[in-house]
């Protein structure tokens, strides 16, 4: 089974392209002892996360975790 949370840089509101906003319970931190991350997909494909989040994903991936990502956000996944 699998518990789910989602997290952001500083546990700050994300705003979807839809105009609502997902409230995060954590920041990247959660990363740390994630099995599974799941990166969003978002409009501004060829602009690369910010550099905290380029590095917590790429620190989840050396650890062993499974890291995929929705629709457009594979770009993310390639410079980290």
């Amino acid at each position: 089974l699998y518990d789910f949370s989602t997290c952001s840089i500083g546990g700050a509101e994300v705003r979807s392209t839809s105009g609502f906003g997902v409230s995060p319970p954590a920041g990247l931190g959660a990363l740390r002892r994630a099995d599974t991350v799941v990166v969003p997909g978002y409009a501004a494909i060829l602009a690369p996360p910010p550099r905290p989040a380029l590095e917590a994903l790429a620190a989840a991936a050396r650890r062993g975790a499974r890291v995929l990502s929705v629709c457009t956000r594979a770009y993310a996944l390639a410079p980290a």
